[in-house]
């Protein structure tokens, strides 16, 4: 492989390696999107499956988040533990109760990403540490680490 094709794959696969990163907007989106879901999944029985497919797919078990130009990791696995607990339960009082932390818990973190980005915008300092403080503080509804690869 010559110099100049080995240097564009590389270069290539960076580039897709940082447009997989979200903003940090677009991740709030997709967690309000997803409480929307869940509030559909909710009132219409027969878009259970496909809903929780749904949600699924709109916040990855484990993604990188772009704020401010550093990069984030967020781990949603606590998502994916109550959606696959709702599934596999039998009791609909537990199925709607697996719903209703999800919703709430989704609802938090959307307060959280909303509150942190006007006070990280209305405060000095440095706003991805604020941030992180709030996610950190919520205890589990998203767990937030510092991406080691800069």
């Amino acid at each position: 492989m010559s110099r100049i094709t080995l240097t564009l794959v590389v270069t290539l696969l960076v580039a897709v390696e940082a447009s997989a990163a979200a903003s940090l907007l677009n991740y709030e989106h997709r967690v309000v999107r997803a409480a929307e879901l869940i509030g559909r999944v909710k009132a219409d029985k027969d878009y259970g499956e496909e809903g929780i497919s749904d949600i699924k797919g709109l916040l990855p078990r484990s993604e990188i988040v772009l704020y401010e130009g550093e990069e984030t990791r967020v781990d949603n696995t606590w998502l994916y533990v109550l959606l696959d607990s709702y599934a596999s339960e039998k009791d609909t009082s537990m199925r709607a109760a697996r719903l209703n932390e999800a919703l709430g818990r989704l609802r938090a973190l959307d307060e959280h990403l909303r509150g942190a980005e006007a006070e990280a915008s209305s405060q000095s300092g440095d706003p991805r540490e604020k941030i992180l403080e709030l996610m950190k503080a919520e205890g589990g509804t998203a767990f937030w680490e510092e991406d080691t690869q800069k």
